[in-house]
């Protein structure tokens, strides 16, 4: 707040301010009803209901627009239920904080917002629909694989193809108009393509009350070319795919200027009165069951007003057929009851291990495999934040320091420190906050101040064996293992999260024949038809009625053209981010690059043509860069079949890593790892362990060593 000395001068600056007030102001009054919303609805008489409400109240979220996933360009008013476009670039888009549920119907609504100018002259330009966390937020929602989109000329762009409606005058909107969404994710429809395992997800939209229908949903054999017969509007949804792991959040994407767009994600701000106006007519025939008993479920788990009053009138049938088949005896009463709890102890015990075998022998395994989970009676784990890398080094100090103090007679409280498989943290186990501070004092590199303790929940996922990945480096050739690429050779370009993630250049795959097929025909090339090597052309792509598009990714600022959710450079090569050890892998002296994929990879110039002696150069260079890579994986395969000549008791000297220049001796040795004792006293540390190519033998003056090569 201002103080009368300090409040602004100026008309501009006072505006301002008082403009700033209000937003707060608002975002105090949304906030707090969106909260209450929430406390409601976890004692709500259904089940799903209230399981969704819990998980917003333990995860912190809201039915809103989420402010860390909104593109630049983009403002959030009103506690972010209004997303409005202040910038100047072309696409701003912004997705909800909460995913769509899982094998329910859910829907939704988005409304636009009056024409700031209010004279009706300014065009509102937009799309609204649905898409996964994948999809970059300046790129149009539709166009990015596993994305829809209703633009507001009428039509539908569905993973970057265009798909007519209906009736183009009732699909269009703009300005003080309501689009709705309803979707359905089937995860009992997975298959497996060459991106992976996928699932459909049943998407149906709605404006103004009126149910828009994709031409191509209705004739699928014709590609949506013939006249719509009269049938219901959830028979013309799309099949939209999707990863199985991935989640599906309404999202809208803002091309006009000064546009506003208020979402209703709650069944209190719904506008839709009845089924008709949600486009659920229809869904009852198709899965054998009458349109009142399917139901509808807003985005934040709660339902329409039809579910309610069907579930009242149900727990009141429950009721009264309770009454009047009620027991008059009372001992009839009285043994019915008995039974039907002897019932609900015996299934009870025979899930939790009990009551197998013969006799009154009981199945201890069970129990003894709940008995290593653990307690309140247990030592607590407390989190600490470091600097990453580090986290190992930390706890070998804080177990020195235990012991030293233990060896002077002095107990601490705690029983131990690990570094879990998340970087820049680590876990200290005791029994009391005191005895934790007074071990971790002193430690550098160690922020105190960050200390929170684990639930008891999720104490055993931090213990979680996690593989070790051979970290990649740049300008190495890789494999690709899944989708289309399947074996092609790549190249790194860029290296992300110490090796972890890494950005390769590949020679793509077309299928530019998919744009002349109808949804279904388009739907089982892709399943079963691998597409051959070609490099990208925009030009070529947007000949055969493709829509190639542009923007960066999340982790390099260059520019790339997109199509069907893949990054293109200027040369025509696919870059994309993978990670390692999952989608790519270094390639061995057995997946060696031949000379035929290294000819391959190489793109020839378009307009020249080589010479005799261009070639002959060409063909040379390919030649000496496979001499070295054979090179290269064979010195590896001798160094890791030898160890470097390292045995039991010699003395090595560390070459890398945080302690190089310490010297030791060897304790313990196997075909990655080698143990050390430290030659150098006053370091003050144990027996310290390494991978074996970190350390060298090294051999003083005077030793006597045999040729054995050469």
């Amino acid at each position: 707040m201002c103080t009368p000395q300090s409040f602004p001068p100026t008309p501009g600056a006072r505006s301002f301010v008082m403009a700033r007030s209000t937003q707060f102001a608002e975002d105090v009054l949304f906030l707090a009803r969106d909260q209450l919303r929430v406390e409601q609805a976890a004692t709500s008489n259904n089940s799903k209901t209230r399981a969704v409400a819990n998980a917003l109240k333990q995860q912190s979220r809201l039915a809103v627009f989420n402010a860390q996933d909104t593109g630049n360009g983009i403002t959030l008013t009103c506690g972010q239920h209004v997303a409005s476009k202040t910038g100047n670039t072309l696409y701003c888009s912004t997705r909800s904080m909460i995913p769509v549920l899982r094998n329910s119907y859910v829907y939704f609504e988005l409304s636009v917002g009056a024409d700031a100018g209010g004279d009706r002259q300014g065009m509102a330009s937009l799309s609204i629909g649905l898409s996964t966390a994948e999809m970059p937020l300046n790129t149009l929602v539709g166009s990015w694989k596993g994305s829809v989109g209703l633009c507001t000329n009428g039509q539908i762009l569905d993973a970057g193809r265009w798909s007519s409606t209906d009736s183009t005058r009732l699909a269009s909107y703009g300005h003080d108009c309501t689009v709705g969404v309803l979707v359905y994710i089937d995860d009992s429809s997975e298959f497996m393509t060459w991106d992976g395992e996928m699932v459909n997800a049943k998407v149906a939209f709605s404006v103004n009350g009126n149910a828009v229908r994709s031409l191509e949903a209705l004739n699928p054999q014709r590609g949506g070319d013939m006249e719509p017969p009269d049938q219901a509007p959830w028979s013309g949804a799309l099949t939209l795919a999707i990863p199985k792991e991935e989640e599906l959040f309404p999202t809208v994407t803002l091309h006009s200027a000064n546009t506003q767009v208020l979402g209703r994600f709650c069944e209190q701000d719904i506008l839709a009165g009845c089924r008709a106006e949600v486009g659920a007519t229809g869904i009852g025939a198709m899965v054998g069951r009458e349109d009142e008993d399917i139901v509808i479920y807003c985005l934040d788990g709660s339902m329409d007003e039809d579910a309610k009053r069907l579930m009242k009138e149900q727990d009141r049938r429950r009721q009264n057929a309770a009454m009047l088949g009620r027991e008059t005896n009372v001992v009839e009463t009285a043994a019915a009851i008995e039974s039907r709890y002897r019932a609900q102890a015996k299934y009870s015990t025979a899930e939790s291990g009990y009551g197998e075998g013969d006799g009154d022998g009981y199945n201890m395994q069970g129990v003894n495999q709940q008995a290593f989970m653990p307690s309140v009676k247990d030592p607590k784990m407390w989190a600490f934040k470091c600097i990453p890398g580090k986290e190992e080094e930390l706890c070998i100090q804080i177990m020195n320091k235990a012991i030293a103090l233990a060896d002077e007679g002095t107990e601490i409280g705690i029983t131990g420190a690990c570094a879990g498989k998340t970087k820049g943290r680590i876990y200290v186990e005791g029994f009391s906050e005191p005895h934790l501070m007074q071990a971790v004092s002193g430690i550098r590199m160690l922020m105190i101040y960050t200390m929170t303790i684990v639930p008891i929940n999720d104490m055993t996922s931090i213990m979680e064996v996690k593989s070790k990945k051979k970290p990649v480096k740049r300008g190495q050739w890789v494999r690709c293992t899944r989708g289309h690429f399947k074996g092609d050779l790549a190249r790194v370009e860029e290296v992300l999260e110490d090796g972890m993630k890494c950005i390769v250049k590949a020679v793509p795959r077309l299928d530019l024949t998919l744009h002349q097929l109808s949804g279904e025909q388009a739907k089982i090339r892709r399943k079963t038809v691998r597409p051959a090597k070609r490099f990208f052309n925009a030009q070529d792509v947007t000949q055969m009625g493709g829509y190639v598009g542009s923007g960066r990714m999340s982790s390099s600022f260059e520019n790339y053209s997109t199509y069907e959710g893949n990054f293109y450079d200027s040369e025509g090569y696919m870059v994309k981010e993978m990670k390692v050890g999952n989608t790519v892998v270094a390639c061995t002296e057995d997946t060696a690059p031949t000379l035929e994929e290294l000819q391959e990879f190489r793109k020839k110039d378009q307009g020249g043509e080589e010479g005799e002696e261009g070639r002959e150069e060409n063909d040379q260079s390919l030649l000496d860069e496979l001499s070295e890579l054979q090179k290269d994986f064979a010195s590896s395969t001798n160094a890791k079949k030898s160890n470097h000549g390292i045995l039991l008791g010699d003395t090595v000297k560390v070459v890398e890593g945080d302690l190089i220049g310490m010297m030791g001796k060897v304790i313990f040795i196997d075909d990655t790892t080698v143990k050390i004792s430290p030659a150098q006293v006053d370091l003050g540390i144990g027996d310290v362990e390494f991978l074996v190519d970190q350390v060298r033998k090294h051999l003083s003056v005077g030793k006597h060593v045999r040729v054995v090569d050469g």
